[in-house]
């Protein structure tokens, strides 16, 4: 009987201390979107969202996880989180509307693309267009931080959140540190954020609470960067509505 009870208790405290991603999906005019899909790949962890856009992602084990969620008719956002042992946290997520138009140019430039993704990542190398950092240099790097990097690439700057107003003094310190790139004078035009092929920065107008943490990911856990810092150099495959200020392409080593 002890040992009955003893089986259970520890599954008791095994229940309370799973680690778990709660939140809702919205899209952009703040309507909950029902049936979302909500995975991390890499834990074959996968769920939709409910008619009021609510799920849920249990039995997460600790680390750093790549939350992705997409829905049809809508720009995929992925996020890269880290999960502490026992942590519930809380994501939500909003889906920009992909717009309904065919961009000729995207096909144009597939066409001198031997393959896509990260296996094309030589070839775009060759065209000439952008910065790259390949596996050899990120191995003799991984000391440092990528917005070192970054900070190092001409036409681009790191940035930092502004400070915000409300205390005595008439401004505050912000609650959460994000660090984010521009490709232009002003602060307020974030470039693109893509990992393994799917976009984390939703917006480009400024969005601090949309915006990637560049400190949220190491050099040693990459295979590539990409860098491409004006829709001018964004080759089709990574081309969208918010690349106008250019994007940072980041394959991780999975």
């Amino acid at each position: 009987m002890c040992r009955l009870l003893a089986v259970l208790g520890m599954t008791a405290v095994q229940t309370i201390h799973a680690q778990t991603i709660t939140g809702f999906v919205r899209d952009s005019a703040g309507r909950p979107l029902a049936q979302a899909d909500v995975s991390i790949e890499a834990l074959s962890l996968r769920t939709t969202t409910d008619a009021g856009g609510h799920y849920v992602l249990g039995d997460i084990a600790p680390g750093m996880r790549l939350v992705r969620v997409r829905m049809l008719g809508h720009q995929p956002v992925a996020t890269m989180l880290r999960i502490a042992e026992g942590e519930s946290r809380r994501h939500d997520v909003v889906l920009d509307r992909v717009p309904q138009y065919l961009d000729t140019v995207v096909v144009h430039e597939k066409s001198h693309v031997a393959g896509v993704g990260l296996a094309a990542f030589e070839e775009r190398q060759r065209l000439g267009f952008g910065k790259f950092f390949d596996s050899t240099f990120l191995r003799k790097n991984e000391h440092r931080r990528v917005q070192d990097f970054l900070r190092e690439t001409p036409g681009m700057r790191v940035v930092s959140p502004p400070l915000c107003r409300g205390s005595a003094a008439g401004f505050c310190a912000p609650t959460t540190m994000r660090v984010a790139v521009s490709s232009r004078l002003g602060h307020d035009c974030f470039t693109q954020v893509i990992l393994d092929g799917s976009p984390i920065l939703g917006s480009s107008k400024g969005d601090w609470e949309r915006a990637f943490d560049l400190n949220s990911i190491l050099p040693s856990e990459l295979a590539a960067i990409e860098v491409y810092r004006s829709a001018a150099e964004v080759p089709g495959e990574f081309n969208s509505a918010v690349a106008q200020c250019g994007v940072i392409v980041l394959w991780t080593k999975r």
